[in-house]
């Protein structure tokens, strides 16, 4: 405080604070600066060798790891086991998912049997191309001519005249270790690498979701996902803490509650996103 007493001049305690936190934001701004160069730095160093060098470019060298400490392959089947293809229990009969239900009516059902074309050349086109692949290893972004004729091959099973076939649905699944090697299969978090045309294909549904419930207005303005354009969980927490000070600052009273679920979206039923979806009258 010294310090900074001798830079900003004399000041009260409060504006040297403020000014802290000014400068650490902007340390924070340029670090995140100086990490994103050295990312689009070293993604071009790659591109130029795996023009002159081909995929080996890609293969990197697997840290040591010990295996003794490592779970078993019964152990990670029998822990997902019981969290992964289990029927949870839930309530659908609520009624407030019922009182939910009746200011839907209004909703008209979609005509259209395939999604706009703009919806998969935008999915096309967001698809990063260091993304890993699944099991078709294969990059659909720079072979357009091709992604025209995967686009043909959705627009026949949006039609229902064909269906898609298993393995294209299929993933390659990780464990990554959360701190360390470790006996525990908790310790490891699963990342699944699916196949980029699955990805493209799930990514136009998510689409046609999305201008579903905006044209119809069926998200609550009050919920923060889904809605394009809008503040994400960060801006959430800046807003949480800014009122958290204010509370502390000037000696009010406040209730926070915050609500965790356990490994939440693996244990979502089945059942009931089929049946939101038809509350929705989302597009079949």
């Amino acid at each position: 405080m010294r310090t900074l007493r001798t830079i900003f001049g004399r000041q009260n305690l409060r504006e040297l604070e403020a000014q802290l936190e000014i400068c650490k934001c902007s340390l924070r701004i340029r670090a995140q600066q100086l990490r994103r160069l050295r990312k689009t730095l070293r993604r071009r160093r790659l591109n130029c060798r795996y023009r002159s060098q081909g995929p080996r470019v890609l293969q990197r060298r697997q840290p040591r790891t010990d295996s003794k400490a490592m779970p078993s392959s019964d152990q990670i089947t029998e822990y997902w086991g019981g969290v992964v293809g289990v029927p949870c229990n839930c309530d659908l009969e609520d009624p407030a998912i019922a009182t939910w239900q009746k200011g839907l009516a209004g909703i008209p059902k979609p005509t259209e049997e395939t999604p706009e074309l703009s919806h998969w050349s935008r999915a096309l086109k967001k698809i990063s191309s260091w993304k890993a692949a699944g099991r078709d290893a294969f990059w659909w972004k720079i072979f357009p001519r091709t992604a025209n004729l995967l686009w043909g091959l959705f627009t026949e099973v949006f039609r229902g005249n064909s269906n898609l076939p298993e393995w294209f649905v299929m993933g390659r699944t990780l464990l990554i270790p959360k701190k360390g090697c470790s006996g525990d299969p908790d310790q490891y978090r699963p990342i699944t690498c699916l196949n980029t045309g699955y990805k493209l294909f799930t990514a136009v549904i998510t689409a046609e979701l999305r201008a579903h419930c905006e044209v119809n207005n069926i998200l609550p303005h009050e919920q923060k996902a889904m809605h394009r354009r809008q503040r994400g969980c960060l801006d959430a927490l800046m807003v949480d803490a800014m009122i958290s000070e204010s509370a502390r600052v000037r000696y009010r009273n406040l209730s926070v509650a915050w609500i965790d679920n356990k490994k939440a979206y693996d244990r979502v039923p089945h059942d009931w996103v089929q049946r939101m979806l038809n509350y929705i009258k989302a597009p079949e």
